[in-house]
């Protein structure tokens, strides 16, 4: 399912937990904090390559929500 801009995507693993998330901007691009330090910055990436850097060993799976009405 492709998503729309403002849904949050977030990323799952195979207990459904979530492990990270991100807003959708338009065209595969998320607004997203990659990384545990206070200092790293917010940036926009490829959804892809958001999935490829939290995928590592263990797959993901992606979901995407949004705001009821929109």
């Amino acid at each position: 399912m492709p998503g729309v801009p403002g849904d949050l995507v977030l990323l799952l693993d195979n207990q459904n937990k979530v492990i990270h998330s991100a807003v959708y901007i338009a065209d595969d691009i998320v607004f997203t904090k990659n990384g545990i330090n206070f200092a790293q910055p917010w940036v926009m990436m490829h959804e892809k390559d958001m999935v490829g850097h939290f995928s590592g060993l263990n797959p993901v799976r992606v979901a995407y929500f949004r705001k009821r009405g929109h």
